[in-house]
């Protein structure tokens, strides 16, 4: 949220807002984008406010993850005796470049307080370390398939 002109004395002229929306589903996504527009609509109609409402960035459908492939990271991480837990992220950016070419998987660590994407974010070297084992199993296991 960015607040114009931004004191903290001043109440804003105008405010920008962004927000990202995932989800695996085209049509959820296009649901909720016209459920959120609606809504903002209305409460503009309601306190004589104005918005404009655009789509900053279409990136391409989000890339799915091989279940074969998660099915292998599941095995890495069961040998090393880690928990863990398969989901679908509907990742953009690297894994939806390589989805266009051959199948993808990806392995998450967790990070403190659950947080990401963030100057807070925070993996313990224990955490990393045990990822990259899991990946590496992973890629063993996965060699070993073509034999």
């Amino acid at each position: 949220i960015r607040a114009y002109p931004g004191a903290p004395n001043v109440i804003p002229g105008s405010v920008e807002l962004s927000l990202e929306i995932r989800d695996l589903s085209d049509d959820v996504i296009d649901t909720l984008y016209e459920n959120i527009r609606m809504r903002a609509k209305a409460i503009a109609g309601n306190s004589g406010t104005q918005f404009e409402f655009m789509p900053l960035d279409t990136t391409g459908k989000p890339a799915l993850t091989a279940t074969w492939i998660q099915e292998e990271i599941r095995k890495a991480s069961d040998l090393l005796g880690l928990s863990h837990r398969q989901m679908q992220s509907g990742a953009g950016h690297d894994a939806q470049d390589m989805a266009l070419i051959c199948p993808v998987g990806m392995i998450f660590v967790p990070s403190k307080g659950g947080i990401s994407h963030s100057p807070e974010e925070f993996t313990s070297a224990e955490d990393m370390a045990n990822g990259a084992n899991v990946l590496l199993h992973t890629l063993l296991q996965l060699d070993a398939l073509d034999e």
